[in-house]
């Protein structure tokens, strides 16, 4: 899951900067990385993945 998360961050990078496709391409990989969050909560690897990932939208929203 977490490495399906982190392809999909990097295709979200390809398109243009507040596209809707962008947007949908993040919030898959940031339920893929919560789903593997549930499954190892205490990997930091994926929590940092998560955290920049949550960013990323968070900026591409305003």
């Amino acid at each position: 899951m977490f490495r399906w998360g982190v392809a999909l961050q990097q295709r979200s990078r390809l398109r243009p900067g507040s596209s809707k496709e962008k947007l949908k391409l993040l919030q898959q990989a940031k339920r893929l990385y919560e789903d593997a969050l549930d499954m190892d909560s205490n990997n930091m690897q994926v929590k940092d993945a998560l955290s920049l990932c949550v960013s990323e939208l968070n900026y591409r929203q305003f």
